[in-house]
């Protein structure tokens, strides 16, 4: 519980990574999924209490982790990260023990197509692999016509686009972050 990662960016942002808080945090990710630029993409657009049982479900489990990402001292965005390992990606891209996976969503459109995402994005990847020394990978699924991602992925260190596979209810992207390239790339 509570914050679990907090840093400055090149950029000067303050990004700080906390665990969700049903209390603070609830309102604000119900708003979000009522947004059409969200909604179009996690199709999540269910009432409060709805939204309350799914992120129990996801703070309940023992391989996901709700989390919400602060930019500048102000609620941005929303972050899943999970265990790739136990879950449906696995089989699409051979996930090892450790590898983690992540599901990205900006809630406030005025950090959108900013630094400010890059750099929470970026301190997401360095946090996963901080967190646990045998996280060699950290895979991303977006849908297939989320094209922005695609463009954040070229520019991220450590981040590349591995291929296009189908889930049974989607079309994805496959994104794979590798350790050894980010921590490379970091420097560079």
């Amino acid at each position: 519980e509570g914050e679990l990662y907090q840093a400055t960016s090149k950029h000067n942002h303050e990004i700080v990574l906390r665990a969700f808080d049903m209390d603070k945090d609830l309102l604000i990710f119900h708003e979000w999924h009522n947004k059409k630029y969200v909604y179009e993409f996690w199709e999540m657009n269910k009432p409060l209490e709805e939204l309350r049982e799914y992120v129990q479900g996801l703070k309940d489990s023992p391989y996901q982790l709700p989390i919400i990402v602060d930019i500048d001292g102000e609620q941005a965005g929303y972050f899943e990260v999970y265990w790739g390992f136990d879950d449906r990606i696995a089989p699409y891209c051979n996930a090892s023990l450790y590898d983690r996976g992540i599901h990205i969503l900006i809630g406030e459109e005025k950090f959108l197509g900013t630094r400010a995402v890059f750099d929470s994005i970026f301190h997401l990847t360095k946090f996963l692999f901080e967190d646990d020394s045998r996280t060699q990978k950290v895979w991303g699924e977006p849908r297939v016509d989320n094209k922005k991602v695609l463009t954040l992925a070229r520019l991220l260190p450590g981040w590349e686009h591995k291929g296009v596979f189908s889930f049974p209810h989607k079309t994805s992207n496959l994104l794979e972050a590798d350790r050894t390239r980010f921590f490379s790339e970091m420097k560079s």
